[in-house]
């Protein structure tokens, strides 16, 4: 029997699995204008069970494709509904590697447009995005991706120190 904390932990119903994913794409599929208005700003982040829990663990890289495809229809609904406001705005795809599941999707405009400037510090431009595993992803080669890395975690002393996390903020021009 495999560790609570393991990432090889058997996961059974992989057409259930999928199907959350068509969920997920369609209960976010479309921006809540109205909501956004009030808070200038909102996001979405892989809800998905049971890789998104209190242990999040990373999905198979062959499950992980299905939900960046995913991440990339709603990207483009989000991007054709905030174009049609006529408005500057700040969308991102947030990709998180190699922790994928805490990718998220981030939008801002008004007075919040540069609420997410600060939040990444710069990457080194030596690291390249992993497209040897994300590069058959339909639609993947319209993004540009900026490095970044997340700042460090906080850590109570006594507890083993925490590596930041590698960030690419993928955008179309």
């Amino acid at each position: 029997m495999g560790s609570l904390l393991s990432n090889k932990k058997r996961i059974r119903g992989w057409k259930r699995r999928v199907k959350q994913i068509d969920q997920w794409k369609k209960w976010f599929m479309h921006l809540d204008l109205e909501e956004l208005q009030t808070t200038q700003r909102d996001y979405v982040k892989l809800w998905i069970d049971p890789f998104y829990r209190l242990n999040r663990r990373n999905p198979p890289v062959w499950y992980s494709r299905l939900l960046l495809e995913a991440m990339i229809e709603v990207y483009h609904s989000w991007s054709r509904q905030m174009e049609s406001l006529n408005e500057p705005f700040y969308l991102r795809i947030w990709f998180y590697h190699p922790n994928f599941i805490q990718s998220q999707l981030v939008v801002a405009f008004r007075d919040a447009l540069h609420f997410y400037d600060n939040t990444f510090e710069a990457g080194s431009g030596s690291q390249t995005f992993p497209r040897d595993l994300y590069g058959t992803v339909p639609g993947l080669q319209d993004f540009t991706w900026e490095p970044a890395v997340e700042p460090e975690p906080y850590c109570l002393p006594g507890q083993p120190q925490a590596k930041a996390a590698q960030v690419w903020l993928g955008r179309i021009e």
